[in-house]
């Protein structure tokens, strides 16, 4: 028995193909908007884990040398513009350390570590609201008080000297306070902490290991900067603090901008100037805003460490209170 008078037979049948069609469509959409939102259980074992951050390490320093000829300087225009492009294509390719060690939900329950269940975009720390400007301008502060000596000590002509020495549009600058902090906290702190923390590391454990990682891939400056090895190692150790302190911020707050402005904000000031606090105008106040910097910032974190506030809700962080 026909839907339709025999003369438009053809018109109903058109018309029954276009909703069938339409609701494959929405159910194909509807298939879609659920693996979007899907989460990903990170199974690596622990060597597998701590590999993976070594290969990513070696595989971010060693683009830096194809081809490069040693003789000319890292500042070169040239040499940086090359080097911008081949640290934006481990970029790309480092999150592909996350999906090497993704297991599906069906094969996670006891397998993992940790089953910890998220999209990539928050293993990764993409995740934007109120928590991150919340934890952005948590790290900015504590940041601006670690460096308050520094903060201290600079005068009228100090910041003139700053804004035009280092925030000037130079390749040099947007090396240091751009590509730099962005490239270095995404594949050392978004790719590598969340491996080390599914792979069963407790978080300090995660903390400590992406520290010595991040200062061994500034061993490398012994060649472009033609560093002596006592500088190189001093070098090593100040990266590997502040990786650590990046690291952190990283996993405490769950975020990536937090790790990445508290890193623009070091680059911008730069290691503090200790021989010159004798030339300061006011020697005996830097003196003491360096100490009340230091202290202030190691009971802020000591505290944070004692009681966890509950504040950014971070998957990679237990938060108590």
């Amino acid at each position: 028995r026909s839907c339709c008078p025999p003369c438009s037979l053809e018109l109903c049948l058109h018309r029954r193909r276009a909703e069938l069609s339409s609701l494959g469509d929405n159910s194909f959409g509807d298939h879609r908007a659920q693996e979007a939102v899907r989460g990903m259980y990170l199974c690596p074992g622990q060597f597998a884990a701590v590999a993976s951050c070594g290969a990513l390490c070696a595989c971010y320093v060693g683009v830096l040398y194809v081809g490069y000829d040693t003789s000319l300087s890292r500042d070169e225009p040239g040499v940086i513009v090359q080097r911008f492009r081949r640290v934006l294509a481990i970029c790309v390719l480092a999150p592909l350390a996350l999906w090497l060690h993704a297991a599906p939900s069906s094969d996670a329950a006891g397998a993992c570590a940790r089953e910890v269940d998220m999209p990539v975009s928050e293993w990764l720390g993409l995740r934007f609201g109120a928590a991150c400007w919340l934890g952005s301008a948590a790290a900015l502060g504590l940041t601006a008080i670690l460096f308050l000596g520094p903060l201290a000590m600079m005068d009228a002509d100090d910041w003139a000297d700053l804004r035009r020495d280092r925030l000037s549009p130079r390749l040099t600058n947007a090396r240091a306070l751009l590509v730099g902090p962005f490239a270095e906290e995404w594949v050392f702190r978004a790719v590598m902490c969340p491996l080390l923390y599914s792979a069963g590391f407790a978080p300090g454990t995660c903390v400590l290991i992406a520290a010595l990682v991040f200062g061994a891939a500034h061993l490398h400056h012994r060649l472009d900067m033609r560093r002596s090895w006592s500088a190189v190692l001093v070098m090593f150790t100040y990266t590997s603090l502040f990786g650590a302190y990046s690291a952190y911020l990283y996993m405490r707050t769950g975020h990536l901008l937090p790790a990445v402005l508290a890193h623009m904000f070091c680059n911008l000031m730069g290691l503090p100037d200790f021989g010159g606090i004798a030339h300061s105008s006011n020697p005996a106040q830097v003196r003491l805003c360096f100490f009340v910097g230091l202290v202030s910032f190691l009971a802020i974190a000591r505290a944070d460490a004692v009681w966890r506030p509950r504040l950014f809700d971070s998957a990679m962080w237990d938060e108590g209170l």
